[in-house]
């Protein structure tokens, strides 16, 4: 009997589209991802808990921040755009507001991550027996 659940698992197909208020407002896609990892995000707590002296538990809702990590290639020629997003916060500055939106076709999944920022990324490629991936890591105000 077949089973309900999908088959397909493939990422393969991902894509990311990434918007920057001032500088690409029209969206780059991203492309050229490692070939371990395209992008993660952390586990978000979204409840605090914490138990009183008499043992009783509270807990209450909390707005944390959601990071996002994209991995690219060495020669990805997504790399300039996220070097150039970087150095233009540096010499302006200023953090520029970014959108990302991830598509995962295998499972039809789009999430829209808004009001964030390129918070982290490489210098340089590591330089090893083969130039290695350099990770990008963005910080979003909300998800959708």
């Amino acid at each position: 009997m077949p089973s309900a659940i999908p088959f397909d698992v493939t990422s393969a197909n991902a894509e990311l589209v990434l918007a920057v208020d001032t500088l690409y407002p029209s969206g780059v896609a991203l492309e050229q991802f490692s070939v371990d990892n395209v992008a993660s995000s952390e586990p978000i707590e979204f409840v605090e808990t914490r138990r009183g002296v008499d043992g009783h538990m509270v807990a209450g809702v909390v707005k944390n921040i959601t990071s996002v990590t994209v991995t690219l290639e060495a020669n990805s020629p997504s790399r300039s755009v996220l070097e150039f997003i970087r150095d233009s916060q540096k010499a302006n500055e200023r953090p520029y507001e970014c959108t990302m939106t991830i598509y995962l076709p295998a499972i039809g999944l789009t999430k829209q991550f808004v009001r964030g920022v390129l918070k982290s990324g490489a210098a340089m490629p590591g330089v090893q027996r083969t130039l290695q991936p350099t990770t990008w890591v963005f910080d979003f105000e909300e998800v959708f």
